[in-house]
């Protein structure tokens, strides 16, 4: 299973170390940033291929960044289970705010979610 990608947070101090210090090596932004020389390695690939000057990049959002850059957003795959899942979620939702109702006790509703779902 993959990893999931690094937040934006990680991606935009990245690209500001390189705005900021274009001499970085870089071991020295992985340090910075705390992510890995690969990842680093990677990130400002993308940021070669598709550049930006530094008063722009800060001026976006997150989404038009990931956009910008390629990165394709998480995405949450569709199988018959999740299908289920997610109408079951979708009808019990409201069940979280009556009184005496706990998530746990939702949670215990939850293996029977086949039979009521079908």
């Amino acid at each position: 299973m993959s990893r999931p990608r690094k937040s934006m947070k990680h991606i935009r101090t990245i690209l500001q170390t390189r705005l900021r210090q274009p001499e970085a090596s870089i071991r020295q932004i992985a340090n910075i940033s705390r992510c890995s020389r690969p990842i680093v390695a990677k990130y400002l690939g993308l940021f070669e291929e598709y550049p930006l000057e530094a008063a722009v990049q800060t001026t976006l959002t997150d989404a038009q960044l990931a956009q910008h850059l390629g990165i394709e957003p998480r995405l949450i795959q569709y199988t018959e289970d999740n299908h289920r899942l997610s109408k079951w979620l979708d009808s019990h939702n409201e069940r979280v705010h009556e009184k005496h109702m706990t998530r746990r006790l939702l949670h215990e509703l939850y293996p029977n979610f086949p039979k009521i779902c079908s």
